[in-house]
């Protein structure tokens, strides 16, 4: 009768800390989950920014280029 209470008592306790292993694993893959879906926002946020910079460059490029004729066509106009 002993042995059977020990048992109960053994397997009682085995199935309360492997509940606790198991909610403490849960809760590991749920932050891990968090902080790869929180990676990929950030690697999207950076794509979204260097697309950004990348047409910014382009538009100071063309307007510099601009400049630069109109500058070319006023000087021009000037020495005659």
């Amino acid at each position: 009768m002993a042995v059977i209470i020990v048992l109960i008592i053994l397997i009682s306790l085995l199935v309360i800390f492997g509940g606790g292993r198991i909610a403490l694993a849960y809760a590991e893959s749920r932050r891990a989950k968090a902080l790869s879906e929180r990676a990929v926002i950030e690697m999207r946020l950076r794509i979204a920014l260097e697309d950004q910079l990348a047409e910014e460059r382009e538009k100071r490029i063309h307007l510099e280029k601009e400049l630069s004729d109109i500058q070319n066509k006023y000087g021009d106009a000037n020495k005659e």
